[in-house]
């Protein structure tokens, strides 16, 4: 009897242990739950889109503008160049060259220093999606069809399908070589392998599509009934030539806004609900939980530096993991990146490391660090500073003078955005605030000791 027992126990063991769990088994998770809101890209607005091009460097487009990370999304600049400028989508074939697209086109060949608008009075518009197989070859959506350019984009043409792909908004564009590519239209999945200059449809319906490699893809389809959206995948091992459905795929991701794959097995996933991940080539998905009062959908998503993180549509910076470390300056500076012809078909985190500024060690005070991405802000405009304590166990901090006034329309708020490190955002007024030298004073207190530190910052024109 006890051994029948016995083994009646074991049988009910293992037949618990076959049958599967909600969301990615623990064994095939290499990403846990521990996400945490690291920083707010901006104050106002609606993010677009992002990418990072190495461990420190991030971009970010909303809809009144682009701004920038230097230190692997600690702090955010707001790009004065782009102020108020609608922008969709952005993408870097390396860490030089970059492609923005919003109401017009705009480009940079020196790592994002300088951006030129695209000219061309054959520019369509209602921009939604862009690749760049060449340097040559640039490859536009927009809202009513395909449009390519083979000169760099001196000059733009329709791309025409045969059965009425042409008129129809562009969902995305990935192209895994020269010649191959994949494009979503009218939510139809369409396949060249010639350079774009002929489009099959593939018979595979989608709304967002991930290709980590030139064999293997990966395609998300919404569908919505009386009000009721469900999800569905289909996957490809051999380079698209058959395709299979994703049974463990979750039916309730909501509306994806972005999908990325770094390498084979690891990708992220990005709705207006949840942020998904896997490590096994999207076999299985784990749904993430994010811990802030302030979530919004998920705009954006991607890699830095191996990890996965996440921007929502309102600004907050998700990252899972530690917070990254500021890298300190060398004398010797980054080499150019040379273009590549091929981009990476997805926007993969460059493993190449920009140095960012170093951060200011305070004499004054042993147990804070602050560190400044710009030692000078314009009038009119805001910075931000971080501050660090490894003591510590509260932080004020105040605006002053060289002779500790005030200064006349110079606002301080600050964020906690991790243990020991807090987001300090400066703000000018365009009329009141002189120009000249200000401190950022930081006073801290440790039980009934206090120490303060200051750290100079020039207002200019």
């Amino acid at each position: 009897m006890r051994t029948k027992l016995g083994i009646a126990l074991i049988l009910f063991a293992v037949l618990i242990a076959c049958i599967p769990t909600r969301g990615v088994h623990a064994s095939h998770v290499a990403f846990g739950t521990d996400w945490y809101q690291q920083s707010k890209v901006l104050s106002e607005g609606s993010i677009n889109d992002a990418t990072f091009t190495d461990a420190n460097t991030g971009w970010a487009v909303a809809n009144n503008g682009l701004y920038v990370t230097r230190n692997g999304g600690l702090t955010w600049s707001y790009v004065i160049q782009f102020a108020n400028n609608d922008l969709r989508k952005i993408m870097f074939t390396d860490t030089q060259h970059g492609y923005i697209i919003g109401d017009s086109l705009f480009t940079t060949q020196d790592g994002g220093a300088t951006w030129q608008r695209n000219t061309s009075s054959s520019l369509p518009s209602g921009l939604t999606a862009i690749a760049v197989p060449t340097t040559s070859n640039i490859f536009l959506g927009t809202d009513a069809g395909l449009w390519v350019s083979t000169d760099g984009g001196a000059s733009w043409d329709q791309v025409t399908f045969p059965d009425n792909g042409d008129g129809t908004p562009v969902e995305s564009i990935v192209f895994t070589s020269q010649s191959e590519g994949w494009l979503l239209i009218d939510d139809e999945l369409y396949h060249t392998t010639d350079g774009g200059q002929i489009w099959t449809d593939t018979n595979v319906s989608g709304k967002a599509q991930a290709w980590p490699s030139a064999s293997n893809g990966f395609v998300v389809e919404i569908s919505s009934n009386y009000g009721d959206t469900s999800s569905s995948a289909r996957y490809t091992t051999d380079g698209g030539a058959t395709f299979s459905n994703s049974s463990s795929f979750p039916q309730d991701v909501g509306s994806v806004n972005s999908i990325v794959f770094s390498s084979l097995s690891q990708g992220v996933l990005g709705s207006d609900q949840a942020i998904f991940v896997t490590s096994d080539g999207g076999n299985t998905w784990a749904n993430q939980t994010i811990t802030s009062g302030d979530f919004s959908q998920i705009a954006a998503v991607g890699f830095r530096a191996g990890t996965p993180y996440a921007i929502t549509n309102n600004g907050l910076f998700l990252h899972y993991g530690k917070l990254p470390v500021i890298v300190p300056p060398t004398s010797t500076p980054p080499p150019t990146a040379v273009p590549t012809n091929t981009p990476a078909p997805t926007n993969t985190a460059v493993p190449t490391v920009v140095p960012a500024r170093a951060p200011v060690k305070v004499a004054t005070s042993p147990a804070l660090y602050v560190s400044v991405q710009h030692p000078s802000i314009k009038r009119g405009s805001m910075e931000s500073v971080l501050v660090k304590s490894q003591r510590t166990l509260s932080i004020t901090f105040t605006i002053v003078a060289s002779n500790n006034k005030a200064i006349p329309g110079v606002k301080a708020t600050s964020q906690r955005i991790g243990r020991g490190v807090w987001r300090v955002t400066i703000r000018t007024d365009a009329r009141k605030t002189p120009i000249g030298t200000e401190r950022l004073q930081v006073a801290g207190i440790n039980g009934k000791q206090s120490t303060t530190s200051f750290v100079s910052y020039r207002v200019t024109k």
